[in-house]
């Protein structure tokens, strides 16, 4: 335990390569999830066994993860799996010394946990890290991650996203609601553009008003036509549900934007609104929802 310290207090642990005595003794204080980061044959670790769960996801000494969606989603899990555990257990993550592989785990969790900016995350890393009874002071001085290349493939990762215009092409395309793909929803009808199904749902009783939504010639006509419609009741209460949903559908209709989305790794999708840079977000928000339960899925 010596060796080891919290990231999230009676919650989470991260530190070095544990032997079966320690492994005996992480698992008498709670510790139900190990998550190896090492490879099989790296020297000077012996394998441990656990009665509890082990994770393995290796990675490279002094190296980053290879693929970037793997390991989003390696995070995505591990998050599930701290927010789920009884509230009596611990996760344990350790590569071998605890410094480096375990650092941009650590961070990466941090900010995907508590909605961290990468900078913060990593200056926390180094704080916890640096909590250890049992560690030279060179490994101190260093912190957690331990190098600039390992601590801008967590700023990579986290590096916010922004998006405005309704790109065909590129790395945002058909992140925008006034993107040229159709969306088709059972029942309903076939719209232009996701914001012509969005503000069709406004009155989606009046088959007039869906038809002028589903004949739309651009998804500013769509705004203009929602602004007139004679607007449902409870439509401030299920329209981010209703948005959502079309989201799902416009996402699963066209592959290659299913990709662009996973593509973005953990990073925060932010709209840029002309003249409005203090809006909710609403829709980065829940391209980031949606990316997590593609993520959820692929796991």
């Amino acid at each position: 335990m010596e060796r080891s310290s919290y990231f999230i207090k009676n919650r989470a642990m991260f530190g070095s390569f544990p032997t079966q005595e320690a492994v005996e003794e992480l698992e008498q204080n709670g510790v139900r999830y190990f998550v190896n980061l090492t490879y099989s044959h790296e020297r000077r670790i012996t394998p441990y066994k656990t009665k509890y769960n082990y994770i393995s996801f290796p990675i490279k000494d002094h190296q980053v993860p290879e693929d970037s969606r793997e390991f989003s989603m390696f995070i995505i899990t591990l998050s599930e799996i701290i927010h789920e555990m009884e509230d009596n257990h611990l996760i344990y993550i350790h590569c071998k010394g605890g410094h480096g592989r375990s650092g941009i785990v650590v961070a990466s969790l941090l900010s995907t946990i508590f909605g961290m900016n990468s900078y913060q995350s990593l200056e926390l890393t180094s704080v916890y890290h640096n909590n250890r009874k049992s560690m030279r002071e060179k490994w101190r001085k260093m912190g957690s991650p331990q190098s600039c290349y390992q601590k801008n493939f967590v700023h990579m990762l986290y590096k916010p996203i922004f998006f405005f215009k309704a790109y065909k092409h590129g790395r945002t395309a058909g992140f925008s609601n006034f993107s040229y793909h159709a969306v088709s929803i059972p029942g309903f009808g076939i719209f232009p553009t996701s914001e012509a199904a969005f503000q069709a749902y406004k009155d989606p009783y009046n088959k007039k008003y869906v038809k002028s939504q589903i004949r739309s010639k651009s998804p500013l006509h769509s705004k203009y036509l929602g602004s007139l419609a004679n607007v449902r009741k409870d439509w401030e209460h299920v329209r981010n549900d209703i948005l959502f949903n079309i989201l799902v559908m416009k996402f699963d209709q066209h592959s290659y934007l299913k990709d662009n989305l996973l593509s973005t790794g953990l990073s925060s999708i932010i709209q840029r609104e002309k003249g409005n840079e203090t809006g909710q977000n609403t829709l980065g928000k829940l391209l980031c929802s949606l990316r997590s339960k593609y993520y959820h899925e692929t796991n």
